[in-house]
């Protein structure tokens, strides 16, 4: 190396030392402000929770990743957002609605091979799907300018469908369920701007609606039982939620329980008709999320079983052995299948 180079070095390693001293003389950077917490996807009631958190001073937990637990895989992976499902009556087929350029449509997916096709072509605007006892009709939710959440009949057949009820006024109907012998037809109907909700039944042909019970609470995803001797409804009044049970035969109260300390969303039986997998919140921690859950009615507990974030609308196969529901991944919901315990 020649003596010029050296001397060019030294007095670039002396100029990278001097700036360095500078920077360490200078004062810590302010660190920008924490990010406020995304609320975009959170439901009005964990709005309010988290709200009532924050105001005492608890800070929030960072949301959990998603793991799936042993027993359970995922069925979607798209860059929509999958709602409600239903089973077909042999257990093959899952029907769903999904949001598709800027509209909720209505699909089924064939488990055995994961493909994916609309229920008629063309595809049928709609949401809140429920397969008939033998197969042939979908009932669902269909919003339109003029008619707001009405309920709708698919022959599945040919695709023909016709609105089932009456046009109504401020009326929001939705969460359609079919009777067990697919005669009658269970949903709620919720008057625009006020909190109740008023559980309706109504026949497979559109006649004689009528309101089951009339009172204060929101009476929300009507499921009736495997030998369609009982209705479990979940009811929502105030951030308390419990199910009540009804005898479908005489549209009589059978049995009341109220779970403190959780919020119920959805619920369905499973064999032997005591139990029931729901989808809860926890009122202690909204920001964890809805979760899968256990009632056993015999002992009035709701036991945790899985821990995945934003799982709602638990469906569960013809043979019991299965659920099929939604969990949140990212910004969206994908469709999942667990194996009961």
């Amino acid at each position: 190396m020649t003596l010029a180079a050296r001397r060019f070095r030294a007095v670039l390693a002396g100029l990278l030392l001097s700036a360095l001293g500078a920077a360490a003389a200078l004062p810590a950077l302010a660190q920008p402000p924490a990010a406020a917490p995304d609320t975009s996807g959170l439901t009005a009631l964990q709005k309010v929770l988290l709200k009532a958190q924050q105001q005492g001073a608890t800070p929030p937990a960072p949301p959990a990743a998603v793991v799936l637990p042993l027993g359970v895989r995922r069925l979607t992976s798209t860059d929509t957002d999958e709602g409600s499902c239903d089973w077909s009556p042999d257990g093959k087929l899952l029907y769903y609605d999904r949001l598709d350029t800027g509209q909720r449509s209505l699909v089924r997916l064939d488990l055995a091979t994961g493909e994916v096709s609309p229920v008629a072509d063309p595809v049928p605007a709609g949401f809140s799907p429920a397969v008939s006892p033998d197969g042939r009709y979908l009932a669902f939710v269909r919003t339109l300018p003029e008619l707001r959440h009405k309920i709708w009949v698919l022959r599945l057949e040919d695709g023909e469908e016709a609105k089932l009820t009456d046009d109504g006024g401020p009326v929001y109907e939705g969460e359609p369920v079919w009777s067990e012998n697919g005669g009658l037809i269970f949903y709620a109907i919720t008057n625009h701007g006020t909190p109740h909700a008023t559980p309706m039944v109504i026949s497979r042909t559109g006649e004689n609606a009528e309101a089951l019970e009339q009172g204060t609470g929101g009476y929300h995803s009507p499921r009736p039982s495997p030998s369609g001797d009982k209705i479990a409804w979940v009811i929502r009044m105030g951030t308390a939620g419990f199910l009540r049970i009804v005898d479908a035969r005489i549209s009589a109260l059978s049995e009341d329980f109220e779970f403190p300390g959780y919020f119920l969303s959805s619920a369905d039986w499973l064999p032997g008709e005591r139990r029931l997998v729901v989808s809860y919140l926890t009122l202690s921690a909204p920001l964890d999320g809805y979760r899968l859950g256990i009632v056993d009615l015999d002992s009035q507990q709701l036991e945790p079983w899985l821990d995945l974030p934003g799982a709602l609308d638990p469906r569960v196969s013809p043979d019991g052995r299965q659920v099929a529901f939604r969990a949140r991944v990212g910004g969206s919901h994908e469709l999942f299948l667990a194996d009961l315990p």
